[in-house]
């Protein structure tokens, strides 16, 4: 008899294919001890046969091709759940039994067969692909109640270890541990994500705090850099204040918190506000500080030459109109961005060096207590709503007219709690830094955040500089005005 060989396996993660290099060589021993000539052999590694799964399995689909073509009599596998789990793919094989050679369906572990040009084979491959999609049921609602049981007592899911956690996810993975190259000692991954969590509170972007990780030579938990996208997700997730999600439904975490709850809403504020900045682009310092003195209205980042074939330069201009046509300034004022940018640089840092005006402006942040309390009861009362929508308490328009009223409650409490975020940027001061080391340290939106502290706004006055020079810019400081908050 002519067979062919198909083996597979769900799950090898090693990739190292070696149980299905087994039921390779069980079923070649299985068809030499009775003659039959093995005609091909096909493999799928690390794909499994469920309904639930969406894998595509090239080996099982090349030897269907096979199987139409070449005279195949039967086909060998070690138990049949190794070849079909859907009922769809064992009428496709037996539809298959009438078109070609195949006859037979040959489990070696089994010890049986299924002869296809039989009604009474037929019947038996059925029961048993019937039986194999109960068993999977029956393992699939096991799974589920295990991990509902498990999230209810505040159990880690399982899975690659957490960043901050041992392996298991239930300690604190607080080891001292030296970083590359610069030596220096860190207290643990808790220490980091404390770090972290300041440091984005205090305005620094995530891409700018990752880079800072993999320059000081410090690993997330795979052992490999980050990426700000890596640092968004773990500082994301509820298990940093000791809570368990499974399933939508929040469960108290048996594992020690990372966070305090008010610091994470403080960090998702802040990531929140940093994504939008990140969507609608900033790259001038001063947007939105600028005012134009001719007509009053903000002076808009561009860049573009002054003459034919010039490198285009950095500008803050009163633009006349918009993109639509539409009236928005004078389009009387325009100034290079590096010499104001610069200028108000200088002024800044001079003010903020002076110890009266930084014990001035370095109080101690604004209590967010019931800003949080609004926040987290806002979030509830959403999720009440959906469950009265479940429960047949309102209808679909009155759950759309309430959640609209929530939802714009809660992006009027986040403008809050973002407000509150430039202030958080003298903790790095209060660490005993340099204001000018921590402004050549930090990114923009740090600056921005500082300068906020300190301008009302930055009035441009018109005027040509004339013959005025200034640090190596044709520009005149006379024409720029800082009206400062205090």
């Amino acid at each position: 008899m002519r067979v062919a060989i198909y083996a597979r396996i769900s799950r090898d993660s090693s990739g190292i294919s070696e149980n299905v290099d087994i039921q390779i060589m069980e079923c070649r021993r299985y068809a030499e001890d009775r003659g039959w000539e093995v005609v091909g052999t096909w493999t799928d590694n690390d794909i499994s046969a469920s309904k639930y799964s969406t894998k595509p399995r090239p080996g099982y689909n090349t030897m269907i091709t096979a199987l139409k073509n070449d005279g195949i009599e039967a086909v060998l596998v070690v138990e049949m759940s190794r070849l079909y789990r859907r009922i769809e793919e064992l009428l496709e094989i037996i539809k298959l039994a009438e078109i070609s050679s195949l006859n037979h369906i040959i489990a070696t572990e089994e010890g049986s067969g299924y002869d296809l040009s039989s009604g009474i084979g037929i019947h038996n491959a059925v029961s048993s692909v019937n039986n194999a999609v109960y068993e999977s049921r029956k393992m699939s609602d096991r799974l589920k109640r295990k991990f509902r049981a498990k999230a209810e007592q505040g159990q880690a899911h399982g899975g690659s270890r957490p960043y901050g956690y041992q392996t298991g996810g239930m300690e604190l993975y607080e080891f001292p541990f030296c970083t590359i190259p610069t030596r220096e000692l860190i207290q643990g991954e808790p220490a980091v994500i404390r770090e972290v969590a300041a440091r984005v509170i205090q305005g620094v972007p995530p891409t700018v705090v990752a880079k800072d990780l993999n320059r000081r030579g410090i690993p997330s938990a795979s052992g490999k850099q980050w990426s700000h996208k890596a640092l968004i997700q773990i500082l994301g997730r509820k298990r940093l204040i000791g809570i368990r999600v499974h399933r939508g439904v929040e469960h108290s975490a048996a594992w020690p918190p990372i966070l305090l709850l008010e610091e994470w809403e403080m960090v998702q504020a802040a990531l929140r506000a940093s994504y939008r900045r990140r969507t609608f682009g900033r790259t001038y310092l001063l947007t939105g500080l600028l005012e134009c003195g001719a007509c009053g209205k903000p002076l808009l980042g561009d860049a573009h030459p002054n003459k034919a074939g010039q490198e285009p330069k950095r500008r803050y201009s009163c633009h006349k109109s918009d993109n639509y046509g539409r009236y928005i300034g004078c389009g009387k004022v325009s100034r290079l961005a590096e010499p104001i940018e610069i200028l108000v640089t200088e002024a800044v840092i001079y003010r903020l060096e002076s110890e009266d005006l930084a014990a001035l402006l370095a109080p101690k942040a604004p209590d967010i207590a019931p800003l949080l309390e609004r926040y987290q009861l806002l979030q509830q009362r959403s999720q009440d709503l959906v469950q009265d929508y479940a429960s047949g308490l309102l209808n679909r328009q009155q759950l759309a007219q309430a959640k609209y009223v929530v939802e714009s409650e809660i992006e009027r409490v986040q403008a809050e709690l973002a407000a509150v975020q430039p202030r958080q940027v003298f903790s790095v001061l209060e660490a005993g830094r340099a204001i000018r080391d921590a402004w050549q340290e930090e990114g923009l939106e740090w600056r921005r955040n500082l300068i906020s502290l300190l301008v009302e706004k930055i009035v441009v006055h018109p005027g040509y500089p004339g013959r005025s020079r200034w640090r190596g810019f044709v520009f005149d400081p006379e024409k720029i005005e800082i009206v400062w908050k205090a």
